[in-house]
Formats: C-alpha cells, structure tokens, sequence
C-alpha cells in the first residue's frame, strides 16, 4: 500500500496521479526522508549515533544543506565547527 510522505502532501499538495510514484513500504518512506529531507531515519537495530553517521555517509552535501542549517541540524557544519 502507498505511503504518502506527510511533508510533501502538506508543501506540494497530493494528486491522484502521483498514488504510482509513492513509496510502497516503510523503507521506500524511510529513503525518502533521507534523501529528499534530509532527516535521518533510525532503521531497525540502529543507535540513532549509527542512523546519523550512516545518513552523512550516504549524504554528506546534508552538512552543509541551507535549509539544514537554519534549522540548526545536529550535522550542521556549524554544529560541527562549534
């Protein structure tokens, strides 16, 4: 069954069209928010310390994203230079 990320439908509104490209699974949702949101996910038998460094190997352009860095994102390059 799809699953609609709650951010995207409240920012970008949701069509009947887009039911085809939603993920399918919690991991698929879970991918989404990593990559598109920069928000890591604690995946099952993670510590949130290993969800993090997994996240910034996988996406390390989040360190220094805009939006992550208003928002003051623990990863921030201005967290980490603090």
């Amino acid at each position: 069954m799809p699953l609609a990320c709650r951010i995207c439908a409240m920012t970008k509104g949701l069509r009947g069209g887009d039911i085809g490209s939603l993920p399918q699974n919690e991991e698929e949702l879970a991918d989404h928010l990593e990559a598109v949101h920069h928000m890591p996910v604690t995946r099952s038998g993670e510590t949130d310390e290993q969800a993090q460094d997994r996240f910034l190997a996988k996406y390390p352009e989040a360190r220094t994203c805009p939006e992550c860095l208003a928002a003051g994102a623990p990863w921030s390059a201005a967290k980490s230079d603090a």
